[in-house]
């Protein structure tokens, strides 16, 4: 702030703004490899269940459930992924969505995951929220983990209108189990 020399103010900028950068990428690398215990100690299914409870009881959401059990069809890799991006969809309507319901849902279909969550609340512009103004990180992180396992994550909404989260993620034959 004190110099008075414009190009070293900038090079100052941008070396703070790359010690910046390089901060939050450690801190998104190491929260990628940080892995619920209730994962490995309870399964996909049950973890998830857990974890829908506890937000919606913390958001004061009625919750509905219609989660089929998982377990062992996934790495768990994937596993982690499917988590978060219910995870991260959940607080979102808690956030965002004014909902008074949320429903979960998570099934397996001809060789593929499907995730549904839906709620109630007053939906949103999704070509406004995922424009350029640095909204919608959630949404784009959800998109990216599911893309990384050769999944898709399609949100339907309009302002006015509930949401829903479509998830879905492929199985692998080698996670299949032969099943």
């Amino acid at each position: 702030r004190k110099l008075q020399d414009p190009a070293k103010q900038t090079e100052l900028l941008e070396e703070i703004s790359e010690e910046i950068s390089a901060a939050i990428e450690e801190v998104r690398r190491m929260a990628r490899g940080l892995r619920p215990p209730a994962l490995d100690m309870l399964g996909l299914a049950p973890a998830i269940e857990s974890r829908a409870r506890a937000i919606a009881e913390a958001g004061g959401l009625r919750l509905e459930l219609a989660v089929q059990d998982q377990e062992r069809l996934l790495s768990p890799e994937t596993e982690l992924a499917v988590y978060r991006i219910v995870q991260e969809s959940l607080s979102n309507v808690v956030r965002h969505a004014g909902a008074e319901t949320v429903f979960v849902g998570l099934e397996r279909d001809d060789g593929t995951l499907e995730i549904i969550i839906r709620d109630d609340g007053r939906g949103f512009d999704l070509e406004h929220t995922l424009d350029d103004s640095g909204r919608g990180l959630g949404l784009f992180g959800m998109q990216e983990r599911a893309s990384y396992f050769g999944g898709t994550v399609d949100i339907d909404t309009t302002p006015g209108r509930g949401t829903q989260v479509s998830v879905r993620i492929p199985i692998a034959e080698s996670e299949r189990g032969g099943t």
